[in-house]
C-alpha cells in the first residue's frame, strides 16, 4: 500500500510536526506526501493511545478522524474482557481496534464498516496482527442487519459526528440511531453493547434504553472516555449495575454500585471538614454514585454540589485521590494570599467554587507543584474555603 520511497520518508520524519511537513513537500516526487503525513500523524497519535500497534512498523493508519474516534488499547482491552464465546459482530468497525481485541475472546467474528478505505486498511492490518478469525463486510448497519445471523455478542460504536462534521452526543443524533435498531439487534444476540459519549445523563439513558442491565463508566488515567451500555432484552427490572473503572498505567480503580440503591440512599453531609479529604476519580464522578460511596467507605460529602468527601481516618483503596488535611482557611480574597505566602508551589483544584483553578492560582501567585495540594470549594453552610492538603 505504501511504496519504498514513502516508507523511507515516513521513517525519517516520525518526530516532525505534521503541519510543518505539509508545507514542505519531499524533494523526491516518488514520495506520496498525503499518505506519508497520514501515517506520521497516525503513528504519533498511536504512541500512547495504541502502543501495541505503534510497535509494529507496517501498520497502516487511516485518516485523523478515525484515529481520534477509535478506542484506546486500554479501553478496548477492558471491554473485550467482559465477554467471550463463539461469535461476535462489531457493527462499527472503523480502524478496527475494538475488533482486534474482541477477536482474542471469540472463535469467530464479523467486522462491518461502510467506508471502503477503512475496510481495506483493516484487511491489510489483520494480516500483520494475525487476525484470521474475522470476516469483513463493507456495508452499513441498515443494509446489513437483516442478513446478520444470530451471534453471542454485538458491539456498536455509533459515530458522534453529523453530516457536517459537527460533534453530537445525544443518542438520536448518532449515526446510526441505535434507538431505531436496538430491538432488531437484541433479536440477533442476547447481549448488545453500545458505546456512548460520557456527556450523556445516566438517568436519561435508562429512559431511552430500558433494557440496560450494566453500565460501565470507563476512564483512562482519570479522564472519562466512554459509557458502555450493555443491554439484555430479557431484563425486565428497573435496576441496573453501574461499574466504574479508572484504568491507570500500572493499576486500576474499580467501584460498583446499583442504580436503585443509589437513588434510595439518603445523602450524608458533614458540618466540618475532618482530618482526611477524598476526591473520587473521573469515572466515579460521572457515575454519580455519591450516596453509595458515603455508606460503603464511611465518608461524608462537603456539600450537595461539592463532590469532595471527608472523614477522620485514612481509607485504603479509595477510588480516587486521598489527602491529609493540613489547613482550612476561609476564602477572603484580600487576606488569603497572605495566609498562603509560605507556599511557593502547589497543585490547585476547584470544586463548586466561584472562580476557576487558573484564576485562583493567579490570585495566589503560586506555581505548579506536586507536594502540596490546594482545593477551593464551598461547604454546606455556603461558606467558601481553601483546603491545604498533602497526598496520602
Amino acid at each position: 500500500m505504501i511504496n519504498s520511497k514513502t516508507k523511507e520518508y515516513i521513517s525519517n520524519n516520525l518526530e516532525k510536526d505534521v503541519s510543518w511537513l505539509a508545507l514542505h513537500s519531499a524533494k523526491d516526487s516518488d514520495v506520496d506526501m498525503r499518505m506519508a503525513i497520514q501515517q506520521i500523524e497516525g503513528r504519533q497519535k498511536a504512541k500512547h493511545k495504541l502502543p501495541e500497534l505503534f510497535m509494529l512498523d507496517d501498520i497502516i493508519y487511516p485518516q485523523r478522524i478515525s484515529i481520534e474516534q477509535c478506542s484506546s488499547s486500554a479501553s478496548a482491552s477492558y471491554k473485550a474482557s467482559l465477554f467471550s464465546g463463539e461469535t461476535f459482530a462489531d457493527l462499527s468497525g472503523g480502524f478496527g481496534v475494538d475488533t482486534f481485541f474482541f477477536s482474542k475472546q471469540f472463535k469467530n467474528g464479523i467486522y462491518v464498516e461502510p467506508n471502503e478505505e477503512l475496510c481495506t486498511i483493516f484487511d491489510y492490518n489483520s494480516k500483520i496482527l494475525k487476525i484470521n478469525n474475522v470476516s469483513i463486510v463493507n456495508s452499513n448497519l441498515e443494509n446489513f442487519i437483516d442478513s446478520l445471523n444470530r451471534v453471542d455478542f454485538i458491539y456498536i460504536d455509533p459515530s458522534r459526528r453529523d453530516n457536517y462534521g459537527k460533534r453530537v452526543y445525544e443518542i438520536h443524533d448518532l449515526t446510526p440511531n441505535v434507538l431505531l435498531f436496538k430491538d432488531k439487534l437484541l433479536s440477533k444476540s442476547k447481549h448488545l453493547m453500545i458505546k456512548l459519549s460520557p456527556m450523556l445523563d445516566i438517568t436519561a439513558l435508562k429512559r431511552q434504553l430500558p433494557e440496560i442491565y450494566e453500565l460501565h463508566v470507563v476512564a483512562v488515567n482519570d479522564e472519562c472516555k466512554e459509557l458502555l451500555c450493555v443491554l439484555d432484552k430479557d431484563n425486565k427490572n428497573a435496576d441496573f449495575q453501574i461499574v466504574t473503572k479508572n484504568i491507570k498505567a500500572n493499576s486500576e480503580e474499580t467501584y460498583i454500585g446499583k442504580y436503585s440503591r443509589e437513588r434510595a440512599l439518603k445523602p450524608l453531609f458533614v458540618s466540618e471538614i475532618e482530618q482526611f479529604l477524598y476526591e473520587p476519580n473521573a469515572a466515579l464522578m460521572k457515575s454519580n454514585l455519591y450516596n453509595s460511596l458515603c455508606y460503603d467507605f464511611g465518608v461524608k460529602k462537603l456539600a450537595r454540589e461539592t463532590n469532595l468527601f471527608t472523614n477522620s481516618y485514612p481509607i485504603e483503596n479509595f477510588p480516587g485521590r486521598s489527602f491529609k488535611v493540613l489547613n482550612i482557611i476561609p476564602y477572603q480574597p484580600k487576606k488569603i494570599r497572605k495566609e498562603l505566602e509560605h507556599i511557593k508551589s502547589a497543585s490547585i483544584t476547584v470544586r463548586n467554587f466561584t472562580i476557576s483553578a487558573m484564576e485562583l492560582r493567579k490570585s495566589l501567585k503560586i506555581k505548579e507543584g506536586d507536594k502540596i495540594f490546594i482545593f477551593g470549594t464551598t461547604l454546606s453552610s455556603n461558606n467558601r474555603v481553601i483546603i491545604v492538603c498533602e497526598k496520602l
